[in-house]
């Protein structure tokens, strides 16, 4: 299990990972400086850098997280080795199960499934699909859904913007085209049909 993580407030400023050493000051493990890649090996990875100077190599600590697929749902974070200044973190979530045998009662949205053609892993974003409310920007004004409807866009929509009580279509649910942009180490979902 991971060691003693300290607060919010005594984490040193901009720590996305913090360690509670015993008797010393908190020490940033890395702070956000990447979006999610894919590794080579087919796990999706969160890679913190630039934290605390670390004594052993004077570089900077950092922390890489490797979510593995947990269908029971999300666990807690475990500590899996430290390697020199670099914390490996595993973290289960079904979000990243290979879903090829489509073994659950949901059905696939067209569009919203991407397979990797080097490792056959198979990308299923509707599991990001809320059921009810939106993914939305500071201020509400730009609301999305991952592979289905908004209702407050209107029917069928999936991206919109609020603005001064109009709301504008960004995009249908129905076209939905997932790509997978192998040179980012990103999965795309693209939208059409706004208005």
């Amino acid at each position: 299990s991971l060691p003693e993580v300290a607060s919010i407030h005594t984490c040193p400023s901009k720590s996305a990972a913090c360690l509670l050493p015993p008797k010393a000051d908190p020490l940033s493990l890395g702070t956000v400086s990447s979006p999610l890649q894919l590794s080579s090996d087919g796990n999706v990875e969160l890679l913190y850098s630039r934290g605390s100077t670390c004594p052993t190599t004077g570089g900077t600590y950092s922390t890489r997280i490797t979510f593995v697929c947990d269908e029971t749902g999300p666990s807690n974070p475990e500590l899996v080795d430290v390697t020199g200044c670099e914390y490996n973190v595993e973290w289960g979530t079904p979000l990243t199960c290979d879903n090829t045998d489509n073994t659950d009662n949901n059905v696939p949205v067209a569009g919203c499934q991407v397979t990797d053609p080097d490792t056959g892993y198979r990308y299923d974003l509707t599991k990001l699909t809320l059921q009810q409310g939106s993914y939305k920007t500071a201020g509400a004004r730009f609301v999305a859904n991952i592979c289905g409807a908004v209702d407050s866009c209107g029917s069928g929509v999936a991206v919109c913007y609020h603005d001064n009580g109009k709301t504008v279509s960004l995009g249908q649910a129905s076209t939905a085209q997932t790509e997978l942009a192998q040179e980012r180490g990103e999965v795309e979902i693209m939208y059409s049909g706004g208005g």
